[in-house]
């Protein structure tokens, strides 16, 4: 949104996110930060326990829900430096 008065953009992805989470049934989660160490190891004891948990996770489209999650966290720096 541009505000000629003060001489600013605001730019917004609420609309987006808010598709975003209905898409991946994300509306009731509680937002928390969640940084990672920097050097953060993932190794397969971190993985799904046994068989339910394997086809639990085939279930769940992460790579997709992850994409378009860092494509709100890119696209606002791309608009800058247009």
């Amino acid at each position: 949104m541009r505000n000629v008065t003060n001489h600013s953009i605001h730019l917004s992805q609420d609309k987006y996110l808010t598709y975003i989470f209905k898409r991946f049934g994300m509306m009731d989660c509680k937002f928390v930060d969640t940084h990672l160490p920097i050097g953060q190891k993932f190794t397969k004891e971190m993985g799904p326990k046994d068989i339910h948990e394997v086809d639990l996770m085939k279930t769940i489209p992460y790579s997709e829900a992850v994409s378009c999650l860092m494509y709100v966290m890119t696209s606002v720096q791309i608009l800058f430096f247009q």
